[in-house]
């Protein structure tokens, strides 16, 4: 009989842990439109300055 609680429980955290991931990956899933014109990158219909660089 011991066997059935400790079952459920598997049960019950799996289920938290799917709906956890789910719901991370609902928030973390955005989307964006980037483009160039030459001059300027465009993010989302707005010109953005992007700074980058390496160290060698």
């Amino acid at each position: 009989m011991g066997s059935k609680p400790n079952a459920m429980k598997n049960v019950v955290a799996m289920a938290a842990v799917s709906a956890l991931f789910l719901l991370g990956f609902l928030v973390c899933s955005v989307s964006g439109s980037v483009s160039y014109d030459s001059r300027a990158i465009t993010i989302n219909g707005k010109r953005r300055i992007l700074i980058s660089g390496s160290i060698h």
